[in-house]
């Protein structure tokens, strides 16, 4: 495969970054230029304060439009990567454990809270859930691929257009809608629910799972754990 990067998707700035130094010979570390004098471009990868980005002390909404910028920033991280390069399996990795853990906390406890408070949202809730669900058998269908498989790069184009329309909906909508009837000491409340379901959250695609109460609240823990075990004994998600 050449070194063609494909098409970028604009994504808004918000989350802070580290660099890296990237080369021929791949990606490098983050400790600037090299004394070789080779030439390489800066990466930029972002990172959140706190664990995983879950201690912001946010509401409920400010904490998941922030995860929202950070997947932003992952995918133009993913299209600055060359086609076939391997850093875009790391770089995937890392989209995949923060969408994963974003949707499993809306579905605990998100739209839980639309149905009850939003005219009409049941509705608008299924309808989240639904493009979850799209968004998921996309992560399943990448998992196991290469960057050099020849469905990878649309795959990933197909993701990034999903996510990309999903987020763009539920910022203008939902969020608009839920804001407008919970109080603000109530959207700090699910705030807290929502960071403490990241952290225990899945980091893999299970589109087989609950995506409702009670059962994903049961059951998404003890999937969490056997998914973070399994991603530190392979390294997945380090970047």
């Amino acid at each position: 495969m050449g070194d063609t990067v494909p098409g970028r998707m604009p994504g808004p700035p918000g989350a802070r970054a580290r660099r890296v130094w990237e080369c021929g010979a791949g990606v490098l570390g983050a400790r600037g230029p090299p004394a070789d004098g080779a030439v390489r471009r800066p990466v930029t990868y972002p990172t959140r304060q706190g664990q995983a980005g879950m201690n912001h002390g946010e509401d409920a909404i400010a904490e998941l439009t922030a995860d929202h910028r950070e997947v932003d920033e992952l995918f133009e991280s993913l299209q600055g990567v060359p086609t076939g390069r391997p850093e875009r399996r790391q770089v995937l990795d890392r989209i995949t454990m923060e969408l994963v853990r974003h949707a499993v906390a809306e579905e605990q406890y998100l739209y839980p809270e639309v149905r009850r408070r939003v005219p009409g949202g049941a509705a608008l809730a299924d309808k989240e859930i639904a493009d979850h669900a799209e968004v998921e058998r996309l992560l399943k269908d990448l998992e196991d691929r290469r960057p050099d498989d020849p469905d990878f790069d649309g795959l990933v184009i197909r993701l990034i257009s999903e996510v990309t329309a999903h987020i763009h909906d539920e910022e203008r909508h939902l969020f608009a809608r839920l804001r407008e009837v919970c109080s603000a000491e109530r959207l700090q409340e699910l705030g807290g629910k929502i960071r403490r379901a990241k952290r225990t959250a899945p980091t893999r695609p299970h589109p087989g799972a609950p995506d409702t109460p009670p059962a994903n609240r049961l059951l998404d823990p003890g999937a969490g754990l056997v998914d973070r075990a399994r991603d530190a004994l392979s390294g997945r998600g380090r970047l």
